[in-house]
């Protein structure tokens, strides 16, 4: 039976999903997100990937407000595994690897709700494993990325009140990157050493 059906981000007529569906849903999910932080870091993730996916086959480039309708046909676990590689290949980590797969597992989530991608292939997607381990072997900081990815988990406020680096030798982790997002660090001694030299 078709007609008129209206769900969150979505309109679908006559029995196929409006043109600006996938905008829509993608638009309306991301604004949800209290966090802007969070917001930012899944934004900028879910950019890439489209950007990267229409590169590989929709002739090229896609842009998170110009999706088309489709865009769950080409969206699979196979394609996510060559996302995957293609992130390793351009020597991303192994964290900020896993975070861009959570971000587009849960844009899936979104569109199958709304009935943009096809279950059985939503599915598939969800069970797409990241890299174990590390990799990178030689770099011993964090990137931007990752420090996102901390701040998601533990909260800025936390941050900035807890985290105390006693030995920057140890802990590795690149201070003009912290300060870059905002962030005081008790540092009086891990400022000294090399690995914290600012920027």
């Amino acid at each position: 039976e078709t007609g008129l059906v209206q769900s969150e981000g979505k309109r679908l007529v006559e029995g196929g999903p409006s043109p600006g569906a996938v905008v829509q849903a993608t638009g309306g999910w991301l604004a949800g997100i209290e966090k802007a932080t969070t917001e930012r870091s899944y934004r900028a993730g879910l950019r890439d990937f489209v950007a990267w996916l229409g590169s590989e086959g929709l002739g090229g480039p896609l842009e998170l407000d110009d999706l088309p309708v489709n865009l769950g046909e080409h969206i699979s676990s196979r394609t996510l595994r060559r996302y995957v590689k293609a992130l390793q290949d351009q020597g991303k980590s192994v964290a900020t690897i896993n975070h861009r797969l959570s971000v587009i597992r849960r844009w899936v989530e979104i569109l199958e709700g709304d009935e943009l991608i096809h279950p059985t292939r939503a599915d598939a997607i969800y069970h797409v494993e990241g890299p174990r381990g590390t990799n990178n072997s030689s770099r011993s900081f964090l990137t931007e990325d990752e420090v996102q990815v901390v701040i998601d988990k533990i909260g800025k406020e936390r941050l900035i009140d807890k985290l105390y680096l006693p030995d920057a030798r140890a802990a590795n982790v690149s201070a003009s990157v912290f300060f870059s997002l905002g962030i005081h660090l008790n540092c009086a001694r891990a400022c000294r050493a090399k690995s914290f030299a600012l920027s």
